[in-house]
């Protein structure tokens, strides 16, 4: 009875022991896992961040919300499988294959003789689950695509009553994953009763030699019970290894993914040594052409034109004449192809970009918004300003009568892009944030488009006004705008066919906007 209790007693005591050992190591694998999913999170996005708008295109926003989420997660999943089976699965086979030689030398090569076997059958696996699991993720790509066009687009889909083709749409993307997620859980379903099949024809060996032992009386029944249970621990350790092994290939496919975006070079870089033109000078284009990637033209060619300073320049010209694409260079959201910009005898490329654009507000022609008050957004570009300089913005963007009549006013939350107001109170509000930042450069690219010619023309008056030390340049096919510039520029086809005053190209433009 003492031998029972001492030996019961270090039964429990290990016992206790392994319990605390196993939920301290959960706690440490969640924390450490966790920790690296959120680094790498950060890193994927503080990446995205520094790409021009070709990586944008390039790689398509739902594809990177995928790698940001999805692909993420599993590359955590398989780290902390890594972590709870790194030193598990070997530790359990070596001493239970050196237990189990202890006992019976006969015996222990049965136990290693399904290893080639199964070898071959995680080899066979994991190659064929790499294929199917790179589908998979491509199908998550259509997936969010399909869901993202169908929420943000809702209004068109309404408007040209298309919802039941959205949802047919959805339906095959939708059903498309599935099938594939079908494909690739059947495969992984098969692994399973395989290696217990290996697992139960291995203890049904050893237990028909281990008789056969017994009969000749070379080994005890206690002896060969203590060997079974090696056994077990041995072709358990196989597999937990062998559904890492089979689980890995999701994993690397999603890595390979996150590291195409951590190592995408962006092709807007900042120069070794950063330059400082002068803060009031002409901006020129000399010799500028501007081509996408694998596009079959330029969007620019051949571009020369000064952009005098402290005045009003207007660019026009017909839709996809390249206006916006001239604009979006000059704060090196695009990078020109060939020719260079030179503000003040230098090249933009020499300069910071941090300090470019600190020097040059740009205002897009797609309105975004982001969710929060409209002050938040109004400070979105400039933390630090004043509410009398938020006023005055406002007033310059004909936008504090329309604030005042919203119940919570200038604290009013936005919802996602600034969907509860209308087209024209949202370019009103995006035309005060730009005008809140105090810079050298104002860029309008058809900033004016969904206000009303009243109000647009109240905006432009209190607009000249207010910036005439600084230089203001903006892109439209609005003739009234046009007029009052001091200086113009006509585009078409991506090159200029004109630059002067309004008495000297009224008829081209009159020509080209209509």
């Amino acid at each position: 009875m003492s031998y029972i209790v001492q030996v019961g007693l270090w039964m429990l005591l290990i016992t206790v022991v392994t319990v605390a050992v196993t939920v301290c190591s959960g706690y440490q694998t969640a924390k450490l896992t966790s920790s690296v999913a959120l680094t790498i999170r950060e890193r994927l996005y503080a990446s995205v961040q520094g790409f021009s708008l070709q990586e944008y295109r390039q790689f398509g926003h739902s594809t990177l919300l995928t790698r940001t989420t999805n692909d993420v997660q599993q590359v955590q999943t398989i780290l902390s499988l890594l972590l709870k089976t790194m030193l598990l699965a070997p530790m359990m086979f070596i001493g239970a294959f050196i237990l189990s030689v202890t006992k019976n030398l006969t015996l222990s090569f049965i136990l290693i003789a399904p290893l080639p076997i199964i070898i071959l059958i995680v080899i066979w696996f994991a190659k064929k689950g790499g294929t199917l699991f790179a589908s998979l993720q491509k199908r998550v790509d259509q997936l969010n695509l399909t869901l993202r066009e169908g929420i943000t687009g809702i209004r068109d889909i309404r408007s040209f009553n298309q919802i039941d083709r959205e949802r047919e749409r959805f339906s095959e993307a939708n059903e498309s994953y599935r099938n594939s997620a079908i494909h690739v859980h059947q495969l992984m379903i098969y692994l399973t009763p395989i290696m217990m099949f290996i697992l139960n024809f291995s203890i049904v060996a050893l237990l028909w030699f281990g008789s056969l032992q017994l009969n000749t009386g070379e080994l005890q029944v206690g002896d060969l019970m203590a060997f079974i249970q090696y056994a077990m621990y041995i072709l358990f350790s196989i597999m937990l290894t062998s559904v890492l092994f089979v689980s890995f290939p999701r994993a690397s496919v999603s890595a390979k993914r996150i590291l195409e975006v951590l190592n995408a070079e962006p092709t807007i870089k900042n120069p070794t040594y950063s330059l400082t033109p002068e803060q009031q000078s002409s901006l020129r284009f000399a010799d500028v052409s501007f081509q996408y990637p694998n596009a079959e033209k330029s969007v620019l060619k051949n571009v020369s034109c000064t952009i005098p300073n402290r005045k009003l320049t207007v660019i026009v010209g017909g839709t996809g004449s390249g206006k916006s694409t001239l604009l979006q260079l000059i704060p090196r959201l695009l990078d020109v192809s060939a020719g260079n910009i030179v503000m003040g005898g230098i090249d933009l490329r020499n300069v910071d970009q941090e300090a470019l654009r600190n020097a040059v507000t740009f205002s897009p022609q797609n309105t975004q918004l982001f969710s929060g008050t409209i002050e938040n957004n109004l400070r979105f570009g400039s933390e630090n300003v004043s509410m009398q300089q938020i006023d005055r913005a406002l007033s310059i963007a004909q936008s504090e009568s329309f604030i005042k009549e919203l119940p919570e006013g200038i604290n009013t939350t936005l919802t996602q892009n600034g969907k509860n107001l209308s087209g024209g109170q949202r370019q009103r509000i995006a035309i005060a944030r730009a005008l809140i930042k105090e810079t050298d450069m104002y860029l309008f690219d058809e900033s004016f488009s969904a206000i009303d010619a009243g109000t647009k023309r109240q905006i432009l008056d209190k607009l000249l006004h207010e910036l005439n030390k600084s230089t203001v340049v903006i892109a439209t096919q609005d003739v009234g705008i046009a007029k009052r510039a001091d200086h113009i520029l006509v585009i078409d086809e991506g090159e200029i066919t004109g630059e002067g005053t309004i008495m000297s190209y009224y008829k081209r433009v009159r020509f080209i906007t209509n």
